[in-house]
């Protein structure tokens, strides 16, 4: 059988046309063999080292935040709030001071949401996060009770 391009299958044996058969008894010629073999290649340990340098410079340049930003997990609180302009701290310091009364108080309301929402929305994800544990752990072991509906914040 012929595949694309012309090409025989190397699995099939080979024929003639008729038209162009020959009266002699020469035997058919036989069909290619084809011999398949495992490719296995090993790479040298400078090969390996190279080949994972290349695959962490592919992925940091794929990244969508850019090297020259400071990496905000590994700067201290104190620094991430320097950082800050001056809504941002006041907006810092007026929600931890509303979690921390709420925690000493031992309840949180739907006002208490409120006021924290408008406040957290000024702050970079890090902080927010800092800021409501612990809140959450509070209203986890039962020392808060949330007089409201809905989420904690």
């Amino acid at each position: 059988m012929w595949g694309a391009g012309g090409v025989r299958s190397p699995h099939e044996e080979p024929r003639v046309a008729p038209s162009v058969a020959s009266s002699s008894d020469a035997p058919a010629p036989l069909p290619r063999q084809f011999v398949y073999s495992p490719v296995t290649a090993s790479l040298g340990d400078d090969d390996k080292a190279a080949l994972r340098a290349l695959i962490r410079e592919e992925l940091k340049a794929a990244r969508p935040d850019s090297p020259a930003k400071p990496d905000a997990s590994q700067e201290s609180p104190e620094e991430a709030l320097s950082r800050l302009p001056r809504d941002g701290r006041t907006a810092y310091d007026e929600a931890q001071g509303m979690v921390g009364t709420a925690v000493q108080r031992g309840s949180w309301t739907n006002e208490d949401r409120s006021e924290l929402r408008q406040r957290l929305a000024q702050l970079p994800v890090p902080m927010r996060l800092e800021l409501v544990s612990p809140l959450i752990v509070a209203v986890n072991k039962g020392e808060v009770h949330f007089e409201g509906r809905g989420p904690l914040f």
